[in-house]
């Protein structure tokens, strides 16, 4: 039960009592709580902590929360004392909370900030209790020990003896996590010919612009920094070109994500492979950048030279289904990964045909320090339709581009400057030149005299136009 008092009065000149109050609970001047002493409990079961694998995360926002049981109501209580670090640490790391009024506090050498304390009403006494707080930057982490084990302690009409004191609470122990580290996400070429983007290697050329994009995390947990500290933080991405050393710089946003650019010298390197290395400013202390983060550039901008071992340069079309290519790829900076790409087309009076061109892929078959094997065979009638005829044309060509975008030059490396094969369609044409009729004796019949039961011979001559054997029948007809 509660009793609520205030105080009204008017003196003879009509002016009413200043500050006394007034009626209900909300705006008295003095609440009184009437109750029967009745215990208070803090089930260990309901404790948990909002820790990232047992991780407290330096600057950020975390949540503790607790059930707490009284008959009398959760407002009854005088003060309830968090301590992060236990019972004997009166200082840092102390939360109070003031129930009766609402209070909720921290002293100046606490060295974390208590945002709030929401209460709700469970079912019965249980009133559910969640305090959000978060550790300051510069929380003193030689203070934490190995595993800090909190306390938690409640008093109630008696400042020295509490109700309820629960210490050394395993189930919600934690350690600090106050370091940061750099991680990558992407690097990227933005300069035609552009190449495949990579957190850990990419190949370039010289002047080429590039993008990186990471986070910064906390180096136990590999939380992203949600919450910056006053001073904001910065990336530098640095390496050496040559002689010449290069650094960016990229800041840090809520969240934790950072981005930055740099444009490469245009001149040549001797040495074309460069570290690239990462750091961050402006890591509060007692925490440390521990980033150890090393990635790869390589400059190259060498084409590739490509040796033809076997290709198809003069073949027929019953050829066709099976061509042999074995090609040889000299590239010091690297390859893409998988088989290369064979073009072919098909050309009647210099035009490509309808349905007349189509690709396919030779195999990757080996890299031996810069020398790139492919072998295979290719069927070149695997996606045409087309109906061949003497005089009709075959070109090929084969897509070579190294992982720095270099496209091989030369003949048979390009669709403008294809392979041209010697091209044969094969035929059987067959023109009759002359038809001899003989008697038995060998001489020319005159008229009348071949009848019913005459013997004769029959000898025709035909010439093949074409270039394909084949076999002549010849019949009589009556």
């Amino acid at each position: 039960a509660k009793l609520s008092v205030y105080f009204t009065s008017v003196d003879y000149a009509g002016h009413q009592l200043l500050f006394g109050g007034s009626f209900g609970l909300e705006s008295d001047m003095a609440t009184m709580i009437i109750a029967v002493n009745e215990p208070t409990t803090i089930p260990l079961s309901s404790l948990e902590l909002d820790s990232v694998n047992e991780q407290l995360l330096a600057g950020q926002l975390h949540n503790l929360t607790m059930e707490i049981s009284d008959a009398n109501g959760v407002d009854s209580i005088d003060i309830v004392k968090v301590k992060l670090l236990g019972a004997d640490v009166d200082d840092l790391g102390v939360m109070n909370w003031e129930p009766r009024n609402g209070a909720i506090y921290t002293h100046n050498d606490s060295q974390l900030t208590l945002h709030d304390v929401i209460t709700t009403q469970g079912d019965g006494d249980a009133w559910y209790v969640s305090w959000h707080f978060s550790l300051d930057w510069d929380f003193d982490e030689s203070m934490v020990p190995e595993y800090a084990l909190p306390a938690i302690i409640v008093f109630d009409d008696d400042d020295l003896n509490p109700v309820s004191l629960l210490t050394n609470l395993g189930g919600i122990r934690w350690q600090l996590d106050n370091d940061l580290k750099v991680t990558l996400d992407e690097k990227s070429d933005n300069t035609p010919p552009i190449s495949q983007p990579s957190p850990d290697h990419i190949f370039v050329q010289p002047g080429d612009d590039l993008s990186f994009t990471g986070k910064v995390i906390y180096s136990k947990s590999g939380v992203p920094v949600e919450n910056l500290p006053s001073q904001g933080l910065e990336v530098t991405v640095s390496t050496l070109y040559g002689s010449e050393p290069l650094q960016v710089y990229g800041e840090v946003v809520v969240g934790g994500s950072w981005e930055t650019g740099l444009i490469l010298p245009l001149r040549s390197l001797s040495a074309p492979n460069l570290v690239v290395d990462y750091s961050i400013t402006g890591v509060p202390l007692p925490g440390y950048d521990l980033s150890s983060l090393n990635t790869m550039i390589t400059v190259d901008e060498t084409s590739p030279v490509v040796q033809f071992a076997t290709a198809p340069l003069s073949l027929n079309d019953e050829e066709l289904e099976t061509l042999q290519y074995s090609v040889l790829i000299i590239e010091e900076g690297g390859m893409p990964a998988g088989d290369i790409v064979v073009n072919w087309a098909f050309l009647r009076s210099g035009l490509v045909m309808e349905n007349g061109q189509s690709s396919g892929s030779i195999p990757y078959i080996a890299n031996n320090s810069g020398t790139w094997t492919y072998s295979g065979s290719v069927d070149f009638t695997e996606g045409v339709n087309v109906s061949l005829m003497d005089g009709d044309e075959l070109i090929w060509w084969v897509d070579i581009v190294d992982l720095a975008g270099n496209a091989a030059r030369g003949t048979g490396l390009s669709q403008i400057d294809p392979m041209n094969t010697i091209f044969t369609v094969l035929s059987f044409d067959l023109t009759v030149t002359n038809i001899g009729i003989t008697l038995a004796d060998g001489s020319i019949p005159k008229g009348n005299e071949v009848v019913e039961g005459t013997e004769i011979g029959v000898v025709v001559q035909v010439r093949n136009l074409g270039t394909k054997a084949g076999t002549v029948t010849i019949s009589l007809v009556e």
